[in-house]
Formats: C-alpha cells, structure tokens, sequence
C-alpha cells in the first residue's frame, strides 16, 4: 500500500481501519427492474408508495416501496429497484410509460373553448413536489358566459382535498387585470367574478362652487344631472341672471345616487401557471 504523501498518522491509521473492514450485510450494487402495479398516493404526513413486482414477476408484489426522487409515477411504469438495508427505492427509467401523468386536455361546457388568447388548450397534469402530489395547469379559455367550464369532472385523484381559491390573469377591461378560479372537491373548475368592476361610486354627490359676483341681485340656478346605475352620466350646471345691481352666488349639490359602473366579461381567461397541491 502506497501512503498519501504529507498524511498523518491519524489519517494513515483511519484509511487502515477502513481497509480491513468486514463487509457490508446487504450487497452495496444490488438493483433489480421493476414494474409497478399500484401506487398508494400517501397525504400531508405519509409519502407516497408505490407496489412493484419484480423483474418479470406477477403474482408476489412488494408494497411500500418509497420513490427515490420526485418522481411521478403511474402504474405499468418500469422503474430500478436500489436496494437500502431491508428495503427497496424506487428510480424511474428512461422506459417509464410517461415521466408522470402527462398533459391531458380537458372537455369544456357549451359556450366555452380552448386556446383563448392564443395560449394553446386548456391542459393538466399531476405531479410530485417534494413528497406532495399537486396539479399543474396550462393554456387559454374563451370564454363564453358559462362560469362551470368543464363538461366532465377531474378524475378523482386530481380533486383538491378542500376547495382551492386562485388568481390568474383575463383580458384587461375597465381597470381589471386578474380573476378567480376555484377548483372543487368534486372536480369542478368555476370562474369567479368574472363581471365584477373595479369601481363601485356608492351614494355620492358633485359640488360645483361658482363663486362669481353678478350685478342687479341676480339669480344663478343650477342644472341637475341623474344618474342610472351601470350608466354613463353627466352632471349638467347652467346659470343664467341680469346685469344690474350686485350679488353673488354660491354653489349647489348635485347628487348622483347610488350606483356602481359594470365591467363586460372577459373574452379569454389564462390557466398557464396556475396549480394547487392536493
């Protein structure tokens, strides 16, 4: 055995100890193939599992067997199997049937269609994230007044554990840049205040001072302008007075109701970037 050139003592004797360990109780390199048949999804506390059977094995399959990175499984997916003390993990192969579940374009309710604002179909998938399975969305809607705008619920395993609340972007109208989606336990997707404006006046009034000195006490009367909620509206002022003698005349209050101003339906609705965990 050649020493390392400049080692201590100390190291010298740890590299000999090293040398003349006994083996290992499990054989370090030991990896088998494996075909996975069912997958336990796991929640907040337990990772998901999957169950496998060996090589080419199908009657004895091994439960409970952890994943070794964050993997997407689906069943009928090759993975190797490592082998750790007594028990196995589990690391996807280039010959796994999808990488995950891969994008699956959803069905729209009547009215609604796909590639709004040219951003492609409305797509899903679900993934893994550090241990926790989630949903990730991408594409377009265009939209067509009908707020459910899926034709077919989510699969069972991609529905929420509770209702899920988000923001994303829609056509810009009347100050309105962003939207709400909530996705149901029951797999339904619904869009959220999709007509509600940004301005809302309540009851209100418009004081218009003149402050002007007219001659022969004259009298200055005001206009009044109404107001229709959800309208355009004006509020008018007009005066009018003889030139003799002098006086002044000070403003008057014109209210214009309660009343909010609408803002249309957008036209498109983005889903790229949207996701929830499960």
């Amino acid at each position: 055995m050649t020493t390392p050139a400049g080692a201590t003592p100390s190291q010298i004797r740890d590299l000999a100890a090293a040398i003349n360990a006994p083996p290992y109780n499990f054989d370090p390199g030991y990896m088998r193939k494996g075909i996975i048949s069912a997958i336990d999804l796991g929640d907040a506390n337990t990772p998901p599992t999957v169950t496998v059977f060996l090589s080419g094995d199908t009657t004895t399959p091994i439960a409970g067997v952890y994943l070794a990175a964050n993997y997407s499984p689906q069943v009928g997916d090759m993975v190797m199997l490592y082998k750790q003390g007594n028990e196995f993990l589990a690391q996807s192969t280039v010959a796994s049937s999808s990488g995950g579940t891969g994008w699956t374009k959803v069905g729209l309710s009547s009215g609604n269609a796909h590639n709004g604002n040219s951003n492609g179909d409305i797509m899903y998938r679900r993934v893994l994230d550090n241990g926790a399975w989630k949903i990730q969305w991408q594409g377009g809607l265009s939209y067509g007044g009908s707020a459910s705008i899926l034709s077919a619920a989510l699969p069972s395993d991609c529905r929420p554990s509770v209702k899920r609340s988000l923001v994303t972007a829609r056509e810009v109208q009347s100050g309105s840049v962003a939207i709400g989606l909530d996705f149901y336990t029951d797999g339904t997707v619904h869009i959220v205040g999709e007509n509600n404006g940004p301005l809302s006046a309540g009851s209100h009034s418009h004081f218009a001072d003149f402050g002007v000195s007219v001659s022969g006490g004259a009298s200055v009367s005001g206009g009044t302008g109404g107001a229709s909620a959800g309208t355009a509206h004006t509020h008018g002022f007009s005066g009018s007075g003889s030139s003799s003698g002098s006086g002044d005349a000070s403003g008057n209050t014109n209210s214009g109701g309660s009343h909010s101003h609408a803002v249309n339906s957008p036209s498109w609705v983005g889903f790229n970037g949207v996701e929830y965990f499960l």
